[in-house]
């Protein structure tokens, strides 16, 4: 299958385009103060002098690195538009100011002269202004262009808001340069916001006819869990089981193909994973399936070296242990199991800070019940050695609960015991829907036959929905429908009963 779209990529340019904004807005600490406003338009004179229109305040110019207020005498006052939007200055030194609300204002440098709808323009807002090379001057507003020329006004042919309003190129032409780039960050992320999730579609189209052209089906039937990717559930079982494994060793038990294999595998990421703050676990996961009574202790230790072949790397004393030292001849028995123990805690003990703590993950363990009284004794010895704060265990099995819940029994009272149960319909849910997510879909019908047929049973829903996406499969469709379900049961059932 394809892999899924690497969206670190647009994470990178969207950290490339943030970095080059902090660096403008850094170098514009250097630039000269601004207007105490925010600016609506900005000119340059004949002579080199910045002017600039500060919304609520006026006109303002930069003079000797410091912004001065501009004022004009009205009558005898000193007078001031704040609105001011559009301005203008030519090379004579003549001054147009573009107002919201006063309509135009010309300063020919004695005289102030204001044009509005009263006197010769259609409206007194006054949005922009530009001089053509025949020495016209062009005034844009909401209700048309006014062209000035030789001291006389003429309308142009209404063409509309929209030809009236600002290009976006204009505006950013007139913002301060660290808000144009922002507002060019923000489109580019957009643009790669929307690219990207056009590109994702169309991987995500692809990927589903790939599936169906070379019959993806993620089902498990037969073998345990081991993907994370394919455990669903039992989240508060695992969090009950994991929880209790600094201080105690755990039973978990329940009927055939409940799932705890796949729980153990489940543990076994989890505890190396784990960030405790007292203590640092080594899951060793040891399937004691057809292990013979007398060959028990040089399991554990085979899997316990196996699973700690990394962390035993710099062991000094690895080639003393009894494991190796002892021959084919010679039984490797409980006593040699905890003299090797001891050399390996200690050796863990001196390479991390935190407590170590072994947890043996036992599986099919209801083959200790077959073993002597001996066996199980000594097993518990050294559960209780004086090395017992960095040994645990964890057994699964099917009837340990009831051969060992006596009072005779050598586990007596040894393990905090964890039933596991069938899933609830949620979790069989996820456990049908979420391996497909992305590539083929559920009828609802089908997804409560299942669960109606299955109550819960992991192996049993994945056993049918394997078959049923099979099945889906051959007609070429990417729904699994009550119709595939069906089937699908029928031939397992009949598989199984002939």
């Amino acid at each position: 299958m394809m892999k899924k779209p690497f969206f670190p990529l647009v994470l990178l340019l969207v950290l490339g385009l943030l970095l080059m904004t902090a660096m403008v807005l850094a170098q514009s600490d250097s630039a000269p103060p601004a207007p105490p406003g925010r600016i609506t338009t900005l000119a340059v004179g004949p002579d080199g002098t910045l002017w600039a229109g500060v919304s609520g305040l006026g006109l303002y110019r930069l003079h000797q690195d410091a912004w001065e207020a501009v004022y004009f005498d009205v009558d005898g006052q000193a007078t001031t538009w704040p609105d001011i939007q559009a301005l203008w200055l030519d090379e004579t030194g003549e001054m147009w100011l573009g107002t919201t609300s006063s309509g135009l204002i010309h300063f020919d440098g004695q005289t102030i002269h204001t044009f509005t709808d009263r006197n010769s323009l259609s409206d007194r807002f006054i949005g922009s202004m530009a001089r053509t090379p025949d020495g016209a001057l062009w005034v844009a507003t909401r209700s048309g262009l006014a062209r000035y020329e030789g001291n006389q006004w003429q309308r142009a042919p209404y063409l509309g808001n929209d030809t009236m309003r600002d290009s976006l190129l204009q505006r950013l032409a007139r913002m301060r340069p660290e808000f144009a780039l922002l507002s060019v960050v923000f489109l580019t992320l957009f643009a790669a916001v929307v690219g990207y999730a056009s590109w994702s579609t169309a991987v995500r189209w692809h990927m589903r006819q790939q599936a169906v052209e070379r019959r993806f089906n993620p089902y498990i039937a037969g073998t345990p869990i081991r993907s994370q990717e394919m455990f669903f559930g039992r989240d508060d079982l695992l969090q009950n089981a994991e929880a209790g494994l600094a201080h105690n060793s755990l039973m978990i038990y329940g009927e055939r193909r409940i799932g705890k294999t796949s729980l153990l595998y489940k543990m076994l990421h989890d505890l190396r994973q784990m960030q405790d703050d007292k203590f640092i676990f080594f899951p060793i996961f040891v399937d004691l399936e057809g292990t013979l009574e007398e060959d028990f202790f040089h399991h554990l230790m085979e899997g316990l070296l196996e699973g700690l072949s990394h962390e035993l790397d710099d062991f000094q004393a690895h080639q003393k242990l009894q494991y190796l030292q002892l021959g084919s001849q010679q039984r490797y028995t409980d006593r040699h199991m905890r003299r090797d123990l001891r050399q390996i805690v200690s050796h863990l003990k001196a390479n991390h800070e935190r407590t170590p703590r072994i947890i043996f993950l036992l599986d099919e363990a209801d083959v200790l019940s077959t073993y002597s009284s001996l066996t199980q004794q000594q097993l518990r010895r050294i559960l209780q050695d004086v090395f017992a704060r960095n040994v645990g265990v964890v057994i699964a099995g099917v009837h340990i609960s009831k051969a060992w819940d006596r009072v005779e029994s050598p586990w007596y009272n040894m393990f905090v015991e964890l039933v596991t149960p069938p899933l609830n319909r949620y979790e069989s849910e996820l456990l049908m829907r979420q391996p497909v997510f992305g590539f083929y879909e559920w009828d609802e019908a089908a997804v409560d036959f299942i669960w109606q047929r299955t109550a819960g049973r992991p192996h049993r829903i994945q056993q049918i929905a394997r078959e049923a996406v099979n099945l889906m499969l051959d007609d070429q469709r990417r729904r699994i429908e009550l119709a595939d379900v069906r089937l699908a049961y029928e031939r397992i059932v009949f598989a199984e009963t002939h």
